[in-house]
């Protein structure tokens, strides 16, 4: 299943089914969306928490929008991984949306040129 508001594949794909594979943007927007889908579904101890990942976020998209990789990279790293490691560590978070927030967050940094 793919949702498309938050980019987020769900499912399972072997060499028993056919089908087509699909991919997703993975950028500061979806992951935006993949907060307040979180928050939604009560994965943040409060409101706070998301919020202070939203802003970092919000900051991201916009070095994403004018080009500057390396403030994309520097803000993912320095910013939204040590706020999101904070959060785990005071239980502000759940472990699946820290453990895919994470991931995502990688991603990103890695997918930048």
């Amino acid at each position: 299943m793919v949702d498309h508001d938050d980019g987020v594949f769900e499912g399972v794909a072997d060499d028993n089914r056919e089908g087509v594979a699909i991919g997703f943007t993975l950028d500061s927007a979806s992951m935006m969306n993949l907060v307040e889908r979180f928050e939604n579904e009560g994965e943040f101890e409060n409101e706070e928490a998301a919020d202070d990942l939203h802003l970092h976020l919000t900051a991201v998209n916009h070095y994403e929008n004018q080009g500057d990789y390396e403030k994309v990279v520097q803000h993912m790293e320095e910013g939204f991984n040590d706020l999101l490691n904070h959060q785990q560590e005071n239980e502000l978070i759940s472990e699946e949306a820290y453990d895919i927030l994470a991931a995502q967050a990688d991603t990103l940094v890695e997918k930048q040129p």
